[in-house]
């Protein structure tokens, strides 16, 4: 089942077998030499999965920076959180730069790709304990006596 949004979702396609065998190699190569945990790697398997699908018949060699990008850019339009499309990009980006290691032919340069920005979520309101010790942790001495008269 493709893990896209139900948007992308009319077409559930299997990748290609020799997609399918650069996922598999890549994803022993995530177990086995980088000792990544199992969720991990069961994330980056869908999200490339997720990929593939979208870019149904187009071969890894073919993918171009704008392809990403473009991918990138229709997850983002239908609504899909920022953490979530940082992570598809990673991984994508760790794949394509496991070929680009393995001496396989790469078209996708990930310094046109942007990063996502994850957005920092600040907390509501602050306790007086809170308050307390972020004045201690200020660096300036005046500003701890000031605040303290």
């Amino acid at each position: 089942m493709c893990a896209l949004p139900k948007k992308l979702q009319t077409i559930k396609a299997e990748i290609d077998p020799a997609q399918k065998a650069l996922l598999s190699s890549f994803l022993y190569h995530l177990k086995v030499e980088r000792g990544m945990a199992a969720n991990s790697i069961e994330a980056y398997e869908r999200d490339l999965k997720d990929f593939f699908a979208y870019y149904q018949g187009i071969k890894p060699e073919q993918v171009s920076s704008n392809d990403v990008l473009n991918y990138l850019c229709i997850l983002q339009e239908l609504g899909l959180e920022n953490s979530s499309i940082a992570r598809k990009r990673v991984a994508i980006k760790q794949f394509f730069g496991y070929l680009n290691e393995n001496d396989l032919p790469v078209l996708v340069d990930f310094d046109l790709v942007p990063q996502i920005k994850i957005g920092q979520h600040l907390p509501d309101t602050l306790s007086v304990e809170d308050m307390k010790l972020l004045w201690i942790a200020c660096p300036c001495v005046i500003a701890w006596t000031f605040a303290t008269k």
